[in-house]
């Protein structure tokens, strides 16, 4: 199967940190036609065929030799497909319910304002949306890796 199914959660904390990470660039994946054709570095025009760890990006080997990615670890498109497969994803219902205990002893604060408590709830439910977020673009990564290693 593509995905494998979660096996435990990670704390708050790390999904938090998670949340705030600046995600992977595709710029050198070509537009998705709906084709069977291979997708094509943008910017050598050459076949995606390595992956650059840094920016959990699909590379040329030119990107890889000469470009951006000159100096970055990179392992083949398998390596990366497996390792995304295999990753823990966060447990979203656990993040939710212990935001929604965050929110109930905020709640509970005599001395929280009405701005204050706004303020909170709008930050939780952002962190949460960062999450989710940050797992619909690796679940959507790892079909990408499956389409390139599939050919």
């Amino acid at each position: 199967t593509l995905f494998r199914s979660p096996v435990g959660s990670r704390d708050a904390a790390a999904a938090a940190a998670l949340a705030t990470e600046e995600g992977p660039k595709d710029e050198a994946l070509s537009q998705d036609s709906g084709t069977m054709e291979k997708k094509k570095c943008q910017e050598h025009g050459q076949d995606l065929t390595l992956y650059c760890k840094e920016h959990e990006q699909i590379i040329c080997v030119l990107c890889a030799v000469t470009g951006a990615h000159k100096e970055h670890e990179l392992i083949t498109l398998i390596e990366a497909y497996e390792a995304m497969r295999n990753r823990e994803p966060i447990d979203l219902r656990a993040a939710m319910l212990e935001m929604v205990e965050r929110l109930k002893y905020k709640c509970e604060d005599p001395n929280v304002t009405r701005s204050e408590m706004k303020a909170f709830i709008q930050q939780q439910f952002e962190a949460m949306r960062e999450i989710a977020n940050e797992e619909e673009r690796k679940a959507l990564h790892l079909v990408d890796l499956h389409e390139e290693i599939g050919r």
